[in-house]
């Protein structure tokens, strides 16, 4: 048994050490997979690549979506050079670069990654093929693969699109239109429900929405329509309404105006179990037209001190003091009611009514004017020129009443004045009395002059007094500083408008030269009554047609530019209401042109 029992031993032993070196090969070789798999890793990890990434969820015509060229693993990059792509439109995004850092084996590597962002909207449905795009990286020309899509038939304009209506079908250049614009857009559902209204008002993204403020999700309505494929849809509208004033004529419309929706296709319950878009579509949609046709002032029956005024007004004045000697200042106000443009209601022209200038001075400069309230309030300084002058008569104030079609006059009553003192006034006589003349021709006459008398009649001081010493000069400082403010916040804007008139003027001159001839001479008038209402700071509706010339000849403006202004609004008219046979847009918008630069060096404006 020993016998037996030694090589048992033996063998034991014996067989225990190939087991042994087995063990060892096998851990050196997982050793050198391990370094080679790292090796082989950090050769690729390092290796710069081009990928295109394609859109997410499916593509639809006329609807963008996103294609990003992603760079990775590089020292220095160029711009990518995106394939053109027929029937398509190609926007630059934002993009952007990323840098990451890792430590391998103890060695240090950092990646960075590029992102080119394209924005790309096709209009053709079927496959799109974008070859592959090329870039150069580090010194090497690379390039993606070709990417294939399928652009689908849209349905964009079933689920989101915007709508401008008018409270009335036919207006007048100057007249106040109420427009509301109305966004509607489909809900989406989640497990057959719909997403709430203020969940879809936050899926629109961005916009211009012209003259309209941001509607607001509290306007919100739900409706329902019968689509184009005959089925009914169910809507919220979201409206925003403004008071618009058409400045030319023709019909009218918006087009800048334009919205954005990121529309959810697919929405999901996060981990707080709150509803969230895990997908969606960009939705477009521009403005249809509200279906109100502008026309141009008419020329028959327009008043000869007509300044612009498009609506229906009332007016009535009043005036202080009203007994005066002759050459007196009188305080003459005009207040003005109506349905009309009340911030941009031009001024009644004072200077050019005969009965009022044939009694008194009247200055010739243009009043501004203040909104209070529902009233446009005109002052103007007026002195009676002869002790004869026994009221002021009727201030006239011309105006287009848009509803019946036609001029209309607005009247005052008749201030009664008592008028006192010496000779007549002559209409040419500055508008203070000179110097050394007696004390009581100017109104001193009777002013006390004894100390004694003057200390007795002044009042005894109490705590009112005391009280208004005090707090009234601050309170006086701080009105001061605000009226100064905002008559330098009216300046500012008035100075900006001044800066613009030529740049806009001349814009819409050029464009009409490439319209037909009737409207661009509806335009080319508008761009000029436009132009003068920037310069002058006064509605543009004041210098429509022959007003303009008129105006132009009050200033003293130079002959040849006042020459030119009545002959191209002749042509104009002529155009407008006559017919186009023969006319060139393009000379018209040339000589308007040449006008317009007489224009900028006028003095007189």
């Amino acid at each position: 048994m020993g016998s037996i029992g030694v090589p048992l031993v033996r063998t034991g032993k014996m067989m225990m050490r190939p087991q042994k070196m087995q063990v060892r090969v096998n851990q050196a070789g997982r050793l050198a997979w391990v370094l080679a798999a790292m090796w082989i890793a950090g050769r690729a990890y390092a290796q710069t690549t081009v990928t295109i990434e394609p859109p997410r969820g499916d593509v639809y015509a006329n609807e963008p979506f996103t294609i990003n060229v992603i760079v990775q693993n590089f020292t220095d990059c160029g711009q990518p050079e995106f394939p053109e792509i027929p029937n398509a439109t190609i926007e630059k995004g934002a993009g952007g670069e990323s840098t990451q850092t890792t430590i391998v084996n103890g060695r240090m590597r950092t990646t960075r990654t590029r992102t080119f962002e394209y924005r790309v909207t096709i209009s053709q449905v079927g496959e799109l093929v974008i070859a592959p795009v090329k870039i150069e990286v580090d010194g090497k020309r690379l390039g993606t693969r070709a990417l294939r899509l399928d652009i689908l038939p849209s349905d964009s304009q079933e689920r989101f699109f915007v709508e401008i209506a008018g409270d009335v079908e036919r207006a007048y250049v100057g007249q106040k239109v109420q427009l509301t614009l109305a966004i509607w857009i489909e809900p989406a559902t989640f497990n057959g429900e719909l997403i709430s209204a203020g969940g879809m008002y936050s899926c629109l993204q961005r916009g211009e929405l012209g003259p309209f403020a941001a509607p607001t999700v509290e306007s919100a309505v739900q409706k329902s329509r019968v689509g184009r494929d005959g089925a009914k849809r169910t809507y919220y509208v979201f409206t925003s309404t403004n008071d618009y004033v058409a400045e030319r004529a023709g019909p009218l419309a918006f087009p800048e105006i334009r919205v954005e929706a990121s529309y959810p296709t697919k929405i999901v319950r996060d981990v707080f179990r709150e509803l969230r878009v895990s997908a969606a579509r960009t939705l477009r949609a521009r403005a249809s037209g509200p279906g109100v046709n502008v026309l141009p002032l008419p020329i028959d029956g327009r008043p000869a001190n007509f300044s612009g005024a498009v609506g229906r007004f009332t007016v009535t004045a009043s005036a202080r003091p009203t007994q005066v000697r002759v050459g007196d200042p009188i305080e003459l106000t005009v207040e003005v009611r109506g349905d009309g443009p009340l911030d941009t209601l031009p001024a009644p022209l004072l200077a050019s009514d005969e009965h009022l200038s044939k009694s008194f001075r009247v200055p010739r400069e243009t009043l501004t004017g203040e909104t209070v309230g529902r009233v446009r309030r005109f002052k103007q300084t007026i002195r009676p020129i002869s002790a004869d002058v026994r009221d002021i008569p009727a201030i006239e104030y011309p105006y287009f009443d848009p509803f019946d079609g036609k001029y209309a006059i607005a009247r005052t009553q008749p201030i009664a004045l008592t008028v006192t003192g010496g000779e007549s006034l002559e209409i040419a006589a500055p508008e203070v009395e000179a110097p050394g003349e007696p004390l009581e021709e100017i109104g001193y006459r009777g002013n006390e002059t004894s100390i004694a008398a003057l200390l007795r009649s002044v009042p005894p001081v109490s705590v009112s007094h005391v009280v208004a010493a005090v707090a009234g000069p601050p309170a006086a400082i701080s009105a001061f500083w605000t009226i100064g403010a905002l008559v330098k916040a009216r300046r500012v804007a008035r100075g900006a408008r001044r800066a613009r008139a030529a740049t806009a003027a001349r814009k819409r001159i050029l464009a009409a030269g490439k319209l037909a001839p009737r409207d661009a001479a509806h335009e080319i008038m508008a761009a000029l009554s436009g132009y003068l209402g920037d310069r002058t700071g006064q509605a543009a509706a004041r210098f429509q047609g022959r007003s303009s010339v008129e105006f132009l000849r009050e200033r003293r403006a130079d002959s040849l530019a006042v020459d030119q202004l009545s002959r191209l609004i002749e042509r104009c008219e002529a155009l407008s209401f006559g017919g186009a046979a023969g006319a060139d847009s393009a000379q018209l918008a040339h000589d308007a042109a040449e006008l317009l630069s007489l224009l900028e060096r006028e003095s007189a404006l």
